[in-house]
């Protein structure tokens, strides 16, 4: 991942917060994914190779957050920036599409990450 990104503050996954993640490709597959870390340019998810899904760099990819006591899930654009293949799961950095940045600044749910 490249030093832009480290630059950024990044809060850690917490459970609490964020109860279900899932990735959806542009081929419609949805597999569930977990998430490592979140900023205001995008996250960090590990997705089990046992899954089959296979994303590529620069390939679309929406991600549906849901958080806990919220009925609809937060469902956001990215592009596949890295990925890397090691152990059991699959790490993947994402980076939002630009039109996602201002609704990360009006999300609540993502708002109250950073605060």
């Amino acid at each position: 991942m490249g030093m832009e990104h480290r630059k950024q503050y990044r809060v850690k996954s917490n459970q609490d917060d964020i109860v279900q993640v899932e990735l959806v490709s542009n081929k419609g597959k949805t597999v569930p994914a977990e998430l490592v870390d979140i900023n205001i340019s995008g996250m960090g998810l590990l997705v089990s190779k046992e899954s089959g899904l296979d994303l590529s760099v620069g390939q679309q990819v929406e991600i549906s957050l849901k958080f806990s006591g919220k009925d609809q899930p937060v469902v956001l654009t990215t592009v596949v920036k890295n990925q890397a293949d090691e152990g059991e799961d699959r790490p993947y950095g994402f980076s939002f599409v630009e039109s996602e940045a201002n609704r990360i600044a009006t999300s609540a749910e993502l708002f109250n990450l950073f605060n």
